[in-house]
């Protein structure tokens, strides 16, 4: 699995580069690519983020479901979790303001789409960096039970939590 890790991390950050130019071009009303970039984009964010659905469905079963992203997004800095809250509410009110004041039109689409490719491969960008960095998808201690990322120690069993940096 770990083989993928990169080459999936560097298609991410390529689709969220590409996302974030069709993002501003389509916000001055300009279009980035003569034929409509959507479809390659849509595949894309699709190969990107359904290995993230399937990594989280097998390996996170015995996380708390308020845990999942920190334990996936441990091997980064803390600051990155607040890059993609800030991102998920740029992208809402974005929607909103293009949706209902300038109505539907191509370029208008280009801007909604882009706005939630930005999304789709920041944090798969952000998945992948970061379980390339760790050892393990989620933390556990000697006995193998799941430990919390903010734990030092096993709270079933007390005992020390594998090195998984």
């Amino acid at each position: 699995m770990r083989s993928f890790l990169y080459p999936l991390a560097a298609i991410s950050l390529v689709g969220f580069t590409v996302s974030a130019l069709v993002h501003i071009y389509s916000s001055f009303g300009w279009s980035f690519w003569e034929s409509d970039p959507t479809a390659v984009l849509h595949i894309g964010a699709m190969i990107t983020f359904v290995p993230i659905v399937i990594i989280t469905v097998t390996s996170m079963q015995e996380v708390p479901q308020d845990g999942i992203w920190k334990q996936l997004l441990r091997g980064l800095p803390p600051w990155i979790r607040y890059v993609g809250y800030l991102l998920f509410v740029y992208a809402a009110v974005n929607f909103l303001l293009r949706q209902f004041l300038f109505g539907g039109n191509a370029v208008n689409d280009s801007n909604l789409f882009s706005s939630g490719w930005l999304i789709s491969y920041g944090v798969s960008a952000a998945v992948y960096l970061s379980l390339a960095k760790t050892k393990t998808v989620v933390r556990r201690c000697i006995n193998g039970h799941v430990v919390a990322t903010d734990q030092s120690n096993c709270p079933e069993c007390g005992n020390e939590v594998l090195n998984d940096a």
